[in-house]
């Protein structure tokens, strides 16, 4: 999964399970799936990193393209930040499974 000019796009896993963490990352390295992911475990962390908020603030903008979401999430619920993604002009559009 790239941007069309060759770069690799950044995978987001939000999970907060280390066991589903390491199905997850086994499941996407035996479809050859080499993107690299970042892994976060709550939902006001996964807000703050989509958004550019809080300890992302000041870091740039990685292309992310794919967000992985939990549901049952320490801090804000899963659907509570799907629902905060889908209102956000800059995130709406990024696929969320």
């Amino acid at each position: 999964m790239g941007t069309g000019n060759g770069e690799k796009v950044e995978i987001l896993l939000v999970e907060d399970n280390p066991d589903d963490v390491a199905l997850t990352l086994n499941i996407l390295k035996k479809a050859r799936i080499t993107n690299p992911v970042k892994i976060l475990k709550d939902g006001d962390e996964a807000l703050e990193c989509i958004l550019g908020t809080g300890r992302f603030a000041n870091q740039p903008a990685a292309p992310h393209r794919l967000i992985l979401l939990d549901l049952n999430l320490p801090r804000v619920h899963g659907l509570d930040v799907l629902r905060k993604i889908k209102s956000d002009e800059r995130a709406k559009n990024l696929p969320v499974v």
